[in-house]
Order: structure tokens, then sequence, then C-alpha cells
């Protein structure tokens, strides 16, 4: 099912020229990490609602819709080696939710950047992703985001084998 995209923001993006900037607001959260991790594809610091996010420059294609399942790249600048140290640590992979909202919507002339009026509206919003093949070196953070592909899945869960069900294999 393809995601929305309104047209106020298809007629923004199709624009020879504008004063709008589609800032790009990344989470990624994990149960094993006590606060989410937030970035904006900006140099400044913003607070989206009441969350912090960290200025930091990453690219992200916006999420493929199709017959496939979702797919993306996303590469963030391992400008704080905490952030890919933390990233490398967890063992499952990191759910990832990404929003595109326009710098309209926000004070740009405070230190961390705020709403203006809130809440901002929210142009386009990819969540339930996942980070996966992380690569982390000293420059940058690459990862692929999926969704779980539940037909990759085995089904039944529980299989009927020998060691489970003897009763059934004489």
């Amino acid at each position: 099912m393809p995601r929305l995209i309104t047209d106020a923001l298809k007629q923004e993006l199709l624009a020879p020229r504008t004063g709008e900037v589609i800032l790009q607001f990344a989470t990624i959260s994990h149960v094993d990490l006590t606060d989410p991790i937030r970035v904006v594809s900006d140099i400044k610091n913003y607070v989206l609602g009441t969350d912090p996010f960290i200025g930091c420059p990453f690219k992200i294609a916006l999420v493929s819709d199709g017959e496939r399942p979702p797919r993306a790249v996303v590469s963030i600048q391992n400008a704080d080696r905490r952030v890919g140290e933390v990233v490398c640590s967890i063992t499952t992979p990191p759910r990832f939710k990404l929003q595109l909202l326009s710098s309209l919507d926000f004070d740009l002339t405070v230190d961390p950047r705020v709403e203006l009026s809130p809440p901002a509206t929210v142009e386009y919003e990819a969540d339930f992703l996942f980070l996966r093949e992380i690569k982390v070196d000293a420059i940058t953070i690459e990862a692929e985001l999926t969704t779980n592909v539940f037909t990759a899945e085995p089904w039944p869960v529980v299989r009927a084998t020998k060691d489970k069900l003897p009763g059934l294999f004489r």
C-alpha cells in the first residue's frame, strides 16, 4: 500500500524555487536502549513535540512501495562515535521511524529550533522499519531499512517433528 504524500508537499517538491526545506527526522529505538536515538537532517538541533533531535546530516531514499517489501538505504554521519558503538552492540535489529516535515513549521531563529504552532504537519511517515545489514566505520553508519517479511517466516511456527510429537512417527 503506498504511503500518502500530501498535495502541498508534491507542489513544493516540484516547484522550481522554494523557501521551504524538507527536514528528515529519524528515530532509532530498541529495547536495549535507555533512550531512542533521534537525529534530524540539519546541522542545528530541533525539538519536535517534547523530543529533542540532534542535528546530524544523513542521506536516505524514500522507502519503496510496490509488490516487494518496503526497502531503503540510510547513511548517517558517525559524528559521535557513541552512536556507532551503540548500534553495533545491539544484537537484534533496531526499529527505525522516518518523518518528513517542513522547515516552515519551525522557528529558525532559536537554538534548538522549536515548532511554531504544535503540532507540526508530518508530510510523510514511514514507521515499523528495521535497520539490517549495519556497517559502521569512522565516518558513516550505513544500514538497509526493511520491514519484517512475514512471508519468509516458517509456518506453522511449531513443526511436527519426531522429537516433539513422537506419536505421529512410527
